[in-house]
């Protein structure tokens, strides 16, 4: 359904790391295959009336990074909320590395 729609908007769980590894992550799931931007409500939020805090959107130069950094910037400028870059990179396979658990959010 993505295909057809402007955003997918999903709900958090707020799982640790930890159960997150064990049970899988949805959001994660539906953001890496969604054919549209999608927009993570965390369930802390007390309600779904957007705040100040910033929209965050991860840059990486590709093409899709450019459609993501638009999208981000039309919602940035249609709450009147700062727009936060992120940019990162693979740290590789860390499952044998449980220190670097630590550092999944």
């Amino acid at each position: 359904m993505s295909a057809h729609a402007e955003m997918v908007v999903v709900g958090s769980t707020g799982a640790g790391a930890l159960e997150t590894l064990v049970t899988g992550n949805t959001v994660m799931q539906v953001v890496n295959r969604a054919h549209c931007p999608v927009t993570v409500f965390r369930s802390e939020a007390p309600s779904p009336v957007p705040d100040h805090r910033s929209v965050v959107v991860g840059v990486d130069g590709s093409e899709l990074s450019s459609l993501a950094i638009t999208t981000a910037v039309a919602f940035a400028t249609s709450f009147d909320v700062p727009l936060l870059a992120v940019h990162s990179w693979g740290a590789g396979d860390i499952s044998e590395r449980p220190a670097a658990l630590t550092m999944v959010n």
